[in-house]
């Protein structure tokens, strides 16, 4: 119940900071980025992937990758989950569009404590928390995203392919970074189960240690919508 008045109070907090009038802010890509905070992730595990996360957004070519879009702008905000009634917004919408604000963004990321110690996987519940992100958000996204980050597989809430299909008639794209610590064949799962939508692709890490890397492969090719090699 918190983290389901987490995310209604944020929504509302968005809306009330904007003037009746205010148009949405034009972007080239809203980006909501999950980080795994279920059972099988130790704490160790969980401060890697917000570590790799903040140091992502601290490097040059990230930079120029925001900068060399259309409006030269992106939108995001982080999202910590687990079980059906564990998301956890641990940074609200945000907007970069210089290099200064990119890591200021990191700041904030690197300043996250975890929400919660226990917690099965509900990838389903995640996937409709996010999508519900995109509303009334301020912001018009040439592109929507969900990034998910992910050592397991779905164990808690509905089916995958019901909240996966509703996500991509609101247009948003989903793609998974999957870490090979507990199932070897996990991005065979993310690819056939989770992901969707236009050019939607999964990043594969095979432990922990390794993450910091593939967080960063992953946010250029999602910035640039390119293959990156």
């Amino acid at each position: 119940m918190f983290a389901r008045s987490s995310i209604v109070l944020a929504a509302l907090l968005v809306l009330a900071a904007r003037p009746a009038d205010a148009q949405e802010l034009k972007v080239d890509l809203e980006l909501v980025l999950a980080i795994d905070s279920s059972d099988s992730v130790d704490g160790g595990e969980f401060a890697l992937q917000v570590k790799g996360l903040a140091d992502a957004f601290r490097q040059a070519d990230i930079h120029h990758a925001i900068l060399g879009l259309p409006r030269r702008s992106i939108a995001v905000t982080v999202v910590e989950w687990a079980s059906v009634n564990q998301q956890v917004i641990q940074l609200p919408w945000t907007v970069i569009d210089s290099p200064e604000a990119a890591v200021q963004v990191a700041d904030r990321i690197s300043a996250i404590n975890r929400s919660f110690e226990r917690g099965l996987t509900s990838i389903s519940a995640l996937i409709d928390a996010a999508a519900r992100m995109f509303d009334d958000n301020g912001f018009d996204g040439d592109r929507r995203v969900v990034d998910i980050s992910s050592d397991g597989r779905q164990n808690d809430g509905r089916p995958i392919e019901l909240s996966r299909a509703f996500a991509l008639l609101e247009r948003i794209t989903i793609n998974a970074l999957t870490i090979l610590t507990d199932y070897e064949h996990l991005d065979r799962y993310y690819r056939e189960s989770v992901i969707g939508g236009t050019g939607a692709f999964v990043e594969v890490t095979n432990d922990f240690p390794s993450y910091p890397k593939a967080i960063h492969r992953k946010l250029m090719r999602e910035i640039s919508d390119v293959p990156i090699s």
